[in-house]
């Protein structure tokens, strides 16, 4: 990234703990979700708290309003390396639309579902009745 970056410090985090919210305020967040789910935790929360000033995010899917009014660009894992450094510089560049765009609460289903949890337990974590679930 530090060869590809033509904007200030490039730094690299790995877990939460190493988020400095006063440091890395108003940050250029970059996010691979590949074997990391990072919504629906701490850490998206975190990172939501820099208030950063755009985020790009590796997923093979849209998540609508995940960082709610922060501006985030969801990039294809195929995308052409002259593409994602025009997209970091600020630069048009042609992305791609993911086949498949969730809401928020619809990805934390499917997270809970993929975490093996019980039809009861994913209800009690979001806060949902059975009841609204199977309203159209």
């Amino acid at each position: 990234m530090k060869n590809i970056l033509s904007k200030g410090n490039v730094v690299h985090i790995q877990n939460e703990k190493e988020i400095d919210v006063m440091l890395h305020q108003n940050a250029f967040v970059i996010i691979d979700t590949l074997m990391n789910n990072v919504f629906h935790s701490n850490f998206l929360t975190q990172i939501e708290r820099l208030k950063p000033v755009h985020v790009i995010i590796f997923s093979p899917f849209n998540i609508k309003r995940c960082l709610g009014k922060v501006p985030v660009t969801f990039v294809p894992r195929t995308i052409a390396i002259i593409d994602f450094v025009a997209l970091i510089n600020g630069s048009y560049c042609s992305v791609p639309e993911a086949d498949v765009s969730l809401s928020r609460k619809q990805h934390q289903v499917l997270s809970c579902i993929a975490n093996q949890m019980t039809t009861e337990d994913i209800l009690e974590k979001l806060k949902i009745s059975l009841k609204n679930v199977l309203l159209p």
